[in-house]
């Protein structure tokens, strides 16, 4: 069997649209530091049955499915040819299997844009903000949604990833820079002394 061009590949992938998303759950450090600027970001929390029926809304053909990571059905399709899609868009490298990843798989011919109108007070259920973000962010987020009327503020909130003794060390934080500086304060001081007899 012979292999498509790149060309080819091309025009068939920018024929399809993906949303990705992380099934579990939990929230995980892992996918915070791998999927975020700087460990800052949100992440959008719905369910399966809730993106099908957001998707069966649009015009276009949509699939849904979890991602295989299986290494013999990814030899399988060594081989890509255009008639391989979409089912070749669900398929991963193994190294990847701890995404545990949905994918939806949106058609979109030439005169279809990219950006596709959705409910979505009825799509999201949760908005929740980075651990690593800053603590207003939550705060500004709820502002908006207020005063754009897109989603219900009450829906937005922090994330609990990290736990109560990473928060205790950052609580003390302050205290510990004084405590250095206080011992660099009290080395100088008698690396001075010395250095002056």
């Amino acid at each position: 069997m012979k292999g498509a061009t790149l060309d080819e590949l091309k025009n068939k992938r920018d024929q399809y649209g993906l949303l990705c998303w992380h099934k579990h759950t939990t929230e995980s450090l892992p996918m915070w530091k791998m999927y975020t600027s700087g460990g800052k970001g949100v992440a959008i929390k719905t369910t399966v049955k809730d993106l099908k029926n957001a998707l069966n809304k649009l015009e276009e053909s949509c699939w849904i499915d979890v991602v295989s990571y299986d290494s013999r059905k990814s030899k399988k399709l060594s081989i890509i040819t255009p008639d391989l899609y979409p089912q070749i868009l669900f398929h991963k490298d193994p190294i990847y299997k701890s995404e545990f990843e949905v994918r939806a798989i949106i058609e979109l011919d030439k005169q279809s844009t990219r950006s596709k109108k959705v409910h979505l007070n009825s799509l999201i259920h949760e908005v929740v903000i980075s651990p690593y973000s800053f603590q207003s962010t939550a705060s500004h987020l709820k502002q908006i949604c207020s005063q754009t009327q897109t989603l219900d503020p009450n829906k937005i909130r922090s994330s609990t990833c990290i736990d109560s003794r990473e928060h205790a060390l950052n609580k003390l934080e302050p205290f510990v820079l004084e405590e250095i500086e206080h011992m660099f304060n009290n080395l100088y001081h008698y690396l001075e002394r010395t250095h002056s007899k």
